[in-house]
């Protein structure tokens, strides 16, 4: 996240920042302990929740609506440590 400079002074200052996660279009999706970051423009970063290091080798992001739902169908594969995990998630959003 980048913060303006007076953004920046405020919270030195003791201030709040702002939650600019939403305004920047960034979802984040979880998965046991991995955490999915994706941008505006569906662009993936992984994290553990450990200090486990993740590589991702394969995403796929995939959305249609179906009765008023919007369904998103996640497809990834990561490697931790000599493991390859695969992951695929189906989210109904309202």
């Amino acid at each position: 996240m980048e913060y303006s400079e007076k953004e920046t002074e405020e919270w030195l200052r003791g201030g709040e920042l702002p939650d600019k996660s939403t305004k920047l279009g960034i979802k984040e999706y979880i998965f046991d302990d991995v955490t999915l970051t994706l941008d505006k423009n569906l662009h993936p970063t992984i994290k553990s929740s450990k200090s486990i290091k993740l590589k991702l080798l394969e995403f796929k992001y995939e959305y249609h609506s179906s009765k008023g739902e919007n369904v998103v169908l996640l497809r990834l594969s990561y490697q931790q440590g000599n493991e390859v995990v695969r992951v695929t998630k189906e989210i109904i959003e309202k």
